[in-house]
């Protein structure tokens, strides 16, 4: 049987989750992207809040947030249908703010789903980022993959397994469907032996069938990490997010399936057109028809994905099939953890495992509901990481055969230093690595011709000086303008190792690198044929071409070869064409020595990190006559603006403004045409081109300017800005920010509101309103000085006075001082004097009108403080103040009166008259009715009435709390308690109890202690609620049985820790005896009986037992110590022959 690979099942758990909300709507007009409703805003420093608040009203806009840490920055929200720009323009040229700016669009590197658990981390194996202490970048870099690619929507992985849940939320539409077969009709519709297989095959014990039941869980695990749906809002995503999952089921609810079901299920995913094969079980047994199965998947182009397995054994030395055959399109998957090291379980082998991925505690779909997931552990969990990058692979590089995706797949798999020596990459794979290269595809041939190219003369082994290229090319990243030309069909942007001969794998970062290997062999132009080149088209389609015509090899002179290689300028591309290759008849004894039948074709980058085999010395033999193939970047947008600086201008209103312009470098460091845009934020500002196509390597200025309309701006500070962004992808706009300076000439004095301070209070304040604010603005163009001066010295204005910039505003309060606490009764009129210190328009004044009364009879009461009394019910209680002092500090007398409505509480007096500056004391006190109330807390108010003019007339809050009494402990019985025992134990009585109760009327927490150590309690500290009850027994300690014979004394205390010993203290003696003991007499035995002595303490019991065989015992003889102090036992030799062993034991002989 074989088994599952899977380890440390945890347990399943269903999770519901809501969908993550998109983002609002996005304007994508030629401006860029930006949200179609929201701006910034930062307000300009000094400026009243209700300047801009009224801005905001009147386009109907609201602050969504602040940044204080940001001077203000403010996030508006505009009405639905206001548009975007003409609102920032609008809040600019307000002059109430620093900038206005749409609320850009950014994107993160790479595709980033929605599904919940991925934005959580679990799923680290995609993106660790750290968590749970992980190591961050041990992972498979998915989200920088999925920005190339994130669906294989049509390639089939077939996951050989347990089968899996076909409605799981997850799956189910990611899943394989068989297009000749109808669901659910019973027949077997494509006539494959297998009816209704609409999701895949089942097959057990040799029965097929299309049910694909999970019992096991395993299948179901590996699916979901292969191609759980992604970017659907719930539960988890795959490494494909869409995919085509087929079941293949041959193990059990146990695991365990069986090799002719394996087969079948592998020929049946080859029958049905699987590209990869997902295998996580295995065994130690090498079995040929599983072999064969493979064998024939390798020459249908399929990939099989194997677990190393999980014994933490060498595969070198103990095999683990099918991981450890040795077909070239098997790769055998080690496990991984979240530090990048080998995971504690998992086989491995230097040069029979492949590779490694994450494997421990992985989060996948789990048979157990349609929404079920669970964590497993296991090479079964690296598998299918590998088989859903290697499904991505096939989608990206559709042509390639087995061999070159894993070729691809090894060498971009991260090295590290935990895996070296475990696998034979000695890393783990990484999916953008593996993503990011150029795609090889076959294309149609289309020879070109050489008429009118330049020859090269080239020696045997000889390399060209460096040849200007037409256009700029850009090959993995870098853009070159030379290219070298070397003899052996190879050619390069760098000329060292162009001249080997030694045409083997591509990978690595020996010499030649940045190399383009049309079909690198050991050539000689020298001896004859021609390598030429040449230009073909016109820009921006030019196509730079480089032919070998008719060059022999080396070896087999009469061996001649003709092949091309070409590098497209608009596409960025590198196509190789072959017109004479592989002459079938120079095939010798030693294979197609001649013909291609040992050329390298490929590329590599400039650091040997990346490279493209086709063929590697003649392996796969794939070059034919008339074929063409072309390697295809990945498309590159990106553009470089310098300098990075913004643009500052200043001047006088009306210009002329310095600098009026700055220019800016656009460039395209990408391999596709760049589609550029521009705009500007202000309509002041200008561009001197908007928008162009910039070719690979190419580079445009482009002047940022100040236009007519800046000359018309009013003195103030403008800013603004300039984005220009790539049209052809999301890229970030690139942002440069102007700020613009305009002095102004005029400056202007506005002050609001136009009313007066209207102010009213008696003789000595205080007085209502005393204050009033006022907004100083400087409507004008230009700065302006001001000061306010009031006409009398009972006014205070704050500030005084000081500078305001165009357009700048600053509050102003008017408050009536101290000194008119001493003015007379009367009416009093002052002015404030708002003076434009630098122009003199706008000085204007403000009035202030003082009313003072005369002071009436006027009631003041001391303490300024609530009356507060507390204590235990029914008393006694304290209170605070008892006393308060009223007053009459008016000019008339006055009758007062103190209220209140609790019955609880007493004043005396309760009224009376007095004069003017005379004093009466009262006393606040509680009645008898307060020791009759419960415990709790009660209000009431003392009220303060002046009868005669109401001035001075307050309230006091009068509170009373009452506690309930403290708790009581009382401890039963109290009288003296004695114990008596046997050295070595055996007590009686063996234990004594305690009655504890709270008798008070409040928690209390009670503790006991006993003096000497050879008494245990069995409580020893707790809560008693008020009359809560509670037991606890006083027994002999283990240190008792240890005492000598002889008398002890103990004490028990019992502790109310509130505060109090409980008296009286319990005493406990202890009486000890020595146990009673047989004791043989010298020369007791006669021939008649056997005597002995039972010694002890005299009065005490015992027990004499007796034994044939020394394990049963039975007792015969109960009985006392004699008065003396032992007795003497005499035993016939004529009793019972049984009675051959004699003990002593002792019963509680006291009870």
């Amino acid at each position: 049987m074989w088994k599952l690979l899977a380890v440390g099942m945890m347990a399943a758990t269903a999770f519901g989750w809501m969908p993550m909300s998109g983002m609002a709507q996005i304007n994508g007009s030629q401006h860029g992207q930006f949200h179609a409703q929201r701006i910034l805003v930062q307000p300009r420093p000094g400026l009243g809040a209700g300047a801009l608040a009224d801005l905001h009203n009147r386009k109907r806009a609201r602050v969504l947030h602040k940044f204080a840490a940001f001077q203000e920055l403010q996030v508006i929200e505009l009405p639905a249908g206001q548009n975007v720009l003409d609102a920032v323009r609008e809040y600019q040229a307000s002059g109430l703010v620093l900038f206005a700016e749409p609320d850009y669009v950014v994107h993160a590197v790479g595709a980033i789903p929605n599904d919940p658990r991925y934005a959580d981390g679990t799923l680290w194996s995609l993106n660790n980022t750290g968590q749970g202490g992980r190591t961050p970048g041990a992972d498979i870099d998915a989200p920088e993959g999925w920005g190339i690619l994130h669906d294989a929507t049509n390639v089939i992985v077939a996951i050989v397994d347990s089968g899996l849940r076909i409605t799981h939320e997850d799956l189910a539409a990611n899943l394989w469907v068989n297009p000749n077969e109808i669901a659910n009709n019973g027949l077997d519709d494509d006539g494959n032996g297998v009816v209704d297989d609409v999701n895949g095959v089942s097959v057990l014990n040799g029965v097929k069938s299309g049910v694909l039941t999970d019992e096991a869980g395993h299948g179901t695990h590996v699916a979901g990490i292969i191609g759980a749906v992604g970017n659907n809002g719930v539960g988890m995503v795959g490494v494909c997010w869409r995919v085509k999952l087929m079941a293949c089921k041959f193990m059990d609810a146990s695991g365990n399936g069986y090799i002719s079901d394996a087969v079948t299920c592998i020929d049946y995913a080859r029958s049905k057109g699987a590209k990869v094969i997902n295998c996580s079980f295995g065994s130690s047994n090498s079995v040929y028809s599983l072999q064969t199965a493979l064998n024939n998947c390798r020459t249908a182009g399929i990939v099989v994905v194997a677990a190393a397995g999980n014994d933490g054994s060498d595969n070198d030395a103990l095999p683990f099939y099918p991981a450890s055959y040795t077909l070239d399109n098997i790769v055998s998957v080690a496990a991984s953890d979240g530090n990048d090291a080998l995971a504690w379980f998992s086989n491995y082998g230097q040069n029979s495992v492949d590779v490694a991925a994450p494997g421990y505690v992985i989060y996948s779909t789990y048979p157990s509901a349609d929404n079920g997931y669970t964590y497993l552990s296991g090479t079964s969990m690296a598998a299918p990481l590998v088989s859903g990058v290697l499904a991505l692979m096939r989608a990206r590089y559709p042509l390639e055969s087995p061999a070159q995706l894993l070729r691809r797949l090894y060498d971009a798999a991260d090295r590290k230093a935990g895996l070296a020596g475990k696998c034979v990459t000695g890393g783990r794979v990484n999916l953008f690595n593996a993503l990011n290269n150029y795609q090889m595809l076959a294309t149609n041939y289309n020879w070109i011709s050489t008429n009118g190219h330049v020859p090269l003369t080239l020696a045997d082994n000889g390399v060209s000086d460096a040849l200007p290229l037409p256009f700029v090319f850009n090959f993995y990243g870098s853009n070159w303008s030379n290219l070298y030309v070397g003899a052996n069909g190879l050619l390069g942007f760098e000329s060292s190792g162009l001249d080997s001969i030694s045409n083997n794998d591509l990978a690595g970062s020996s010499p030649p690198n940045s190399v383009l290997c049309p079909f690198w062999d050991d050539l000689n132009p020298e001896a004859g044929g021609a390598v030429t080149y040449g230009v073909d088209g016109s820009a921006p389609n030019r196509r730079f071409v480089v032919t070998w015509s008719a060059v022999p090899h080396k070896n087999y002179t009469s061996t001649k070869f003709t092949f091309q290689a070409v590098l497209e300028e608009s596409s960025q591309r590198i196509l190789f064409q072959y017109q004479e290759t592989r002459p079938d008849r120079y095939k010798t004894a030693y294979g197609y020595v001649g013909g291609g039948g040992r050329a390298t074709v490929g590329i590599k980058d400039s650091l040997g990190a990346k490279a493209v085999n086709y063929e590697i010395n003649g392996v796969p033999r794939l070059v034919s006559n008339a074929t063409a193939i072309v390697f295809v970047p990945l498309p590159a947008e990106a553009m470089a603006i310098t300098p990075a600086a913004g643009f500052a201008s200043a001047g006088n209103a009306g210009g002329p403004f310095t600098p009026s312009s700055q220019t800016y470098t656009l460039a395209n460091n990408g391999n596709v045409p760049l589609n550029w845009q521009g705009a500007v934020s202000q309509p002041w500002l200008s561009l001197s081109a908007s928008n162009g196509l910039l070719g690979v390597g190419a580079s445009t200025n482009v002047t940022l300017y100040l236009n007519a309309q800046a000359n018309a701006l009013p003195g103030g500070n403008y800013a603004a800005q300039a984005v220009f962004y790539n049209n052809g992808n999301s890229n970030t706009p690139f942002i440069r920010s102007i700020s613009l300076a305009v002095a102004g000439t005029n400056a202007l004095l506005s002050v609001a509101p136009a009313s007066s301070l209207v102010s009213t209070g008696y003789v000595g304040g205080p007085f209502s309103p005393a204050s009033q604010l006022y907004t100083v603005m400087n409507p004008g163009d230009a700065p302006m000085s001001w000061v306010a001066t009031p006409s009398d010295g009972w006014l205070t204005v704050t500030p005084g006075g000081g500078t305001l910039s165009a357009g700048g505003a600053v509050t102003m309060i008017i408050s009536i001082n101290t000194a008119a606490n001493s003015l007379q009764t009367g009416r009093y009129t002052n002015r404030v004097f708002i003076t434009n210190l630098t122009t003199g328009a706008g000085s204007t004044s403000r009035v202030v009108e003082l009313e003072v009364l005369t002071l009436p009879a006027l009631l003041s009461v001391s303490p300024d403080v609530d009356f507060y009394a507390s204590g235990i019910a029914g008393g006694p209680f304290e209170m605070s103040p008892s006393i308060y002092t009223l007053s009459n500090a008016g000019l008339g007398s006055l009758v007062w009166e103190v209220g209140h409505q609790a019955v609880w509480l007493a004043v005396s007096p309760e009224n009376g008259s007095l004069a003017p500056g005379q004093s009466v004391t009262v006393n606040v006190m509680l009645s008898g009715d307060a020791a009759g109330l419960t415990p709790g807390v009660y209000h009431d108010v003392l009220v303060f009435t002046n009868k005669t003019s109401g001035a001075g007339s307050l309230i006091r809050e009068a509170i009373l709390t009452i506690y309930p009494p403290p708790g009581v402990l009382q401890v039963a019985p109290i009288n003296f308690l004695a114990l008596t025992g046997y050295v070595g134990g055996v007590f009686a009585p063996d234990s004594v109890g305690f009655k504890i109760e709270n008798v008070g009327g409040s928690n209390l927490a009670w503790r006991a202690t006993a003096d000497a150590n050879w008494l245990s309690l069995s409580l020893e500290e707790g809560v008693l609620e008020a009359g809560e009850v509670t037991n606890i027994t006083v027994f002999p300690a283990a240190q008792a049985s240890a005492l000598p014979a002889g008398q002890y004394t103990n004490t028990i205390i019992f502790t109310n820790m509130q505060g109090s010993v409980i008296a009286p203290q319990h005493e406990v003696t202890l009486t000890m005896f020595p146990k009673p003991f047989l004791q043989p007499i010298y020369g007791g035995r006669t021939p008649e009986d056997f005597r002995f002595y039972v010694v002890g303490q005299p009065g005490h019991k015992y027990v004499l037992e007796v034994s044939q065989n020394f394990t049963n015992w039975v007792g015969f003889l109960t009985n006392t110590v004699g008065s003396n102090g032992f007795t003497e036992i005499v035993e016939p030799v004529s009793h019972d022959v049984r009675r051959q062993f004699y003990r002593l034991r002792v019963p509680n002989w006291f009870q």
